[in-house]
C-alpha cells in the first residue's frame, strides 16, 4: 500500500517536473504586439499578427505550451526537415510556436512561405459595419489595390514586397474570424503562393 502511494506521488512530481521544463516562455498579448516577459533572450516587445484561436468572446486569458524553436527560428524550412512536431497530444495543453517572420533572403524562404507578406500598417481594415450592413473592400496596400468580391477572395499583382527583395507574386485570400460588431479590423488569414519572376 505505502509503495503504491509513494509510486503516486513520484508520477505526481514527474508530471509537474515535465510542465515546468516546457514552458519556455511567458508572455503578453496585445493589440498587434506581443511582450515576452522570459527567457531575457527574446524578452521585450515585439510587432505580430494576433491570431484567433475559436475563442467566440474577445478577451480572457488561454493556457498552453510556449516554445520559441532553437533551429528555423524564421520557419523558412518545414520543422519536419529538423524532426522537430509541435503537435499537441490528445489531453494536453495547445503548443504556441513563436517564429520571426519577414525575411524573404532566399528561395527557401519564398517556397515555404517563410515571412513572404510584411506587414507595416498597424491596422489594416477590410470590413467594418455600417447602419446598412457590413461593408467589405479589398485592401489597399502601398498604392496596390487587390481585386476580388471583397468578401471572401481578394487577388493583388506583382507587387515588391520588401526592400531589396526580388519581385513576388503574392496570391492573397482572407476569411472573416469571429469579428464582434464593434471590432472594425478584419481577422485575416493569408493564403500565400509565393514566387520569384521569372
Amino acid at each position: 500500500m505505502e509503495l503504491r502511494t509513494f509510486h503516486h506521488h513520484l508520477l505526481q512530481v514527474f508530471m509537474l517536473l515535465s510542465l515546468i521544463s516546457n514552458c519556455y516562455a511567458r508572455f503578453v498579448v496585445e493589440k498587434n504586439s506581443l511582450t515576452v516577459t522570459s527567457p531575457e533572450k527574446i524578452k521585450g516587445t515585439h510587432d505580430s499578427a494576433i491570431g484567433n484561436f475559436g475563442i467566440p468572446q474577445y478577451g480572457g486569458s488561454m493556457a498552453g505550451v510556449v516554445v520559441y524553436p532553437e533551429e528555423n527560428q524564421k520557419a523558412c524550412k518545414s520543422f519536419d526537415d529538423f524532426w522537430i512536431s509541435f503537435k499537441s497530444k490528445p489531453g494536453s495543453l495547445p503548443t504556441f510556436v513563436l517564429v520571426d517572420r519577414g525575411d524573404v533572403e532566399t528561395n527557401e524562404c519564398l517556397e515555404n512561405n517563410g515571412g513572404c507578406w510584411q506587414d507595416k500598417t498597424a491596422n489594416l481594415t477590410a470590413c467594418r459595419d455600417t447602419f446598412r450592413g457590413r461593408v467589405c473592400e479589398c485592401l489597399l496596400v502601398d498604392g496596390v489595390q487587390f481585386k476580388g468580391d471583397g468578401y471572401s477572395h481578394c487577388e493583388g499583382p506583382n507587387v515588391k514586397l520588401l526592400q531589396h527583395s526580388p519581385w513576388l507574386d503574392l496570391g492573397m485570400r482572407f476569411v472573416e474570424l469571429l469579428a464582434s460588431p464593434t471590432e472594425l479590423s478584419l481577422g485575416i488569414v493569408f493564403n500565400v503562393a509565393c514566387r520569384q519572376k521569372h
